[in-house]
């Protein structure tokens, strides 16, 4: 274990403080003790310095190696030494000089008081020379001491630094909340460097010390503009919607590396060889639930994607990001520009070495405008399109890009626009390729399927995964087991009639899954199970509509409001949201209620009992995922969305809703008692961005309210 890199920064100003006061006194020791009156000032000066070192020689103590489980280096071993020597010695030098100090002031000191005191002075003089001569010996080290632990590769000093400047984790290690400590303690060490420049004692070796020291400086201001550019591109929701995808289940989706059948038989084939060695684009286009989402996913995470990319890049460094589109979530989430900057954010920060190239205006101009969490009209979409640009042109390493962006339906514009863009990024840069996705529409259908790049239609090859996903489900019931041992043909013509009835759709499995499955919790026979089988509608918004007709009729008024809550968002919301908004009235709770911080207890006893309200009323449509340890509700799926957003679905709800209820003022309400109930024992840096978030969410719809 090796110090954080900020606290090493930190460790190195001490110990350049600790060699500046040192050569200071061993000087002044020196001046004094070859002095013939040996005056009083002088002695105050000495015991003043000797103080100081004292307080240094502690902090310099506090080395990366004095953790546990870790070896001292040779330097730090002797820079504990010397801080050790120099903490005695230091003490022992204020032991003798204290009795040397008289308690009256300056000017009322009287010639016996001086005489005296130097009568005192004469008699500890042989003992303090000898301090001093110490002293002096412990300073002819410390150069050397210094040079052996910045320059020994085996010192965790060393490494800590090294960790803190590698070359691909720069810009992951200081958070822009760090870069102000950072510049400051580079303006310490210049002060201290500058200091040791002027001083008699250097070496040649001390002088290679500060050189190693000035370079450390310039790197850590460098790292700080990187950071301050990063952070602007980044934004809060940048890795959200990628989080939320499913992933695939076992074994699904391996037809794509599957290289033994002939590409004339299927297009699966064609999409190893594209990632292995084709150029320009290839379109995965599905229909509505299809699984395209979890198969970008899929792609960009698995091994062999990236191993036969590696093929393709050759001797080049091979660069990949991905991006998800998502109409249901911020604007950034479905623009250009959220497009734009997450593709190059994720870039950068793997390669930050490349940022000077890729934004030279912005790298020399006044990076102090930049800050965490800017506004997303920081950048214009000419600036960030200029950038990816000058990205692909870079030449600072050889390199090759391949960017998976997933969900070109859901881009909030003109898909005209959208498609001019991402062709023209691949047709000026032939060491770029794009993998893409979306519904089959007729812009999208012009633009690549009707054109000579690649494509698939996944609703074609998706048969052998819904079978495997079929089975496995329903095989990991007992009851399903034991009918396939008692009559085994009748159980796999179960799986066969799921499969023939999905048209690749494999939402509506996932749905009609879920309801075989409660069948068979409630003993459901195997003829019982196809009748429940034939009597689901095959489309997806029928099945939709049959699942909100099931809803219990007690239920139907609590139902339309989660669904106009949620519709009314634009985001998901966490279940503890949905509790306080379960409450009879949430806005006079909000407004009357104490505060009162809710318990560990409390907190999971109130979303068990929202998870099972939520899951009899509305039927799947809204679930419950977790998402870093927070449960949060969302629609299942975007067809479930945009099924509820149409003008039949608003007016049922609508019909269904009490006059009184506002779903914006509820949300305000909602966010207003999570103010009031935030748990007990948090530290600060926990408490904060959430209090900042839940603040920021209750201002955000009662604005939108009014």
């Amino acid at each position: 274990m090796v110090l954080d890199p900020l606290s090493c920064l930190s460790l190195v100003g001490n110990v350049v403080q600790f060699v500046e006061v040192g050569c200071t006194l061993f000087s002044k020791s020196r001046e004094i003790y070859k002095s013939a009156t040996g005056a009083y000032v002088e002695d105050v000066e000495l015991q003043s310095a000797a103080g100081r070192l004292l307080e240094l020689a502690d902090n310099a103590r506090i080395l990366p190696s004095s953790l546990p489980g870790q070896e001292y280096s040779r330097g730090e071993k002797l820079l504990l030494e010397i801080s050790e020597g120099c903490k005695k010695l230091a003490k022992d030098l204020d032991d003798l000089l204290r009795p040397l100090k008289t308690s009256a002031a300056a000017e009322n000191i009287t010639k016996w008081d001086a005489f005296r005191i130097a009568l005192r002075r004469m008699r500890k003089s042989g003992e303090i020379d000898k301090i001093a001569r110490k002293l002096d010996s412990y300073g002819q080290q410390l150069s050397t001491c210094l040079m052996m632990i910045f320059c020994d590769q085996s010192s965790a000093t060393w490494k800590s630094l090294q960790e803190f400047y590698g070359s691909n984790r720069q810009s992951q290690i200081i958070s822009a909340a760090n870069t102000q400590m950072l510049k400051e303690t580079n303006e310490m060490f210049r002060k201290h460097l500058n200091s040791l420049n002027e001083a008699d004692s250097k070496t040649g070796e001390f002088n290679e010390t500060i050189s190693n020291l000035s370079r450390w400086i310039k790197a850590s201001e460098k790292l700080a503009i990187q950071t301050r550019l990063l952070d602007s591109l980044s934004y809060r929701s940048i890795r959200e919607r990628q989080s939320q995808i499913r992933e695939s289940h076992a074994k699904t989706f391996e037809w794509v590396f599957n290289t033994q059948q002939s590409s004339s038989s299927s297009a699966q084939c064609l999409l190893h060889d594209w990632l292995q060695e084709g150029s320009g684009i290839y379109w995965v286009s599905g229909k509505a639930g299809s699984g395209k989402s979890t198969l970008m996913k899929f792609l960009c995470n698995h091994n062999l994607s990236r191993a036969a990319l590696r093929s393709w890049a050759g001797d080049n460094q091979l660069i990949t990001a991905r991006f998800f589109f998502w109409n249901a979530g911020t604007s950034l989430q479905k623009s250009q520009e959220g497009l734009l900057r997450s593709i190059l954010h994720e870039v950068l920060q793997k390669h930050p070495n490349l940022i000077e190239e890729v934004f030279p205006s912005e790298w020399h101009g006044n990076i102090d405008k930049w800050s965490n969490g800017a506004s997303p009209g920081l950048w214009s979409r000419s600036q960030l399109i200029d950038a990816c640009y000058r990205l692909a042109r870079q030449d600072t390493i050889s390199s090759k890009f391949c960017f998976f962006i997933d969900g070109l339906d859901e881009y909030h514009g003109d898909h005209a626009e959208l498609i001019d863009l991402l062709c023209n990024l691949v047709d000026r840069n032939k060491n770029v390729k794009l993998c893409l996705s979306s519904r089959p529409w007729n812009v999208f259908q012009a633009a690549f399927g009707e054109k000579d790049y690649p494509y698939l239609l996944l609703e074609d090859l998706t048969r052998n995964d819904i079978f495997l996903y079929v089975q496995t489900k329903l095989g990991g019931h007992a009851t399903y087991r034991r009918f396939i041992r008692e009559e085994n043909a009748q159980g796999c013509d179960l799986v066969n009639e799921v499969v023939s009835k999905a048209n690749g759709v494999f939402l509506w499995v996932y749905l009609v899954v879920r309801s075989l499955q409660r069948g068979l919790e409630n003993e459901d026979r195997l003829p019982d199970l196809q009748r429940r089988l034939r009597m689901l509608p095959t489309d997806l918004e029928d099945y939709f509509r049959h699942m909100l007709n099931n809803v219990d009729s007690a239920y139907r008024v609590e139902a339309a409001k989660c669904f106009d809550i949620a519709l009314q968002s634009k985001r998901a919301l966490s279940l503890l949201t949905y509790s306080f908004l379960d409450e009879d009235d949430p806005v006079r709770l909000a407004l009357a209620s104490p505060i009162k911080p809710l318990t560990a207890s409390d907190l999971r006893s109130r979303c068990r009992a929202m998870s099972k309200r939520l899951n009899a009323r509305c039927q799947d449509l809204l679930e419950i995922t977790t998402d870093f340890q927070l449960y949060r509700v969302d629609f299942l799926h975007r067809t479930v969305r945009d099924f509820l957003e149409a003008d039949e679905m608003r007016e049922m709800f609508s019909s269904r809703l009490p006059t009184s209820f506002d779903s914006l003022r509820w949300l305000c309400a909602s966010f207003l008692q999570q103010v009031k109930s935030l748990p007990p024992g948090l530290s600060l840096t926990s408490i904060l961005p959430l209090f900042v978030t839940l603040v920021e969410n209750a201002t955000c719809f009662a604005r939108e309210s009014e």
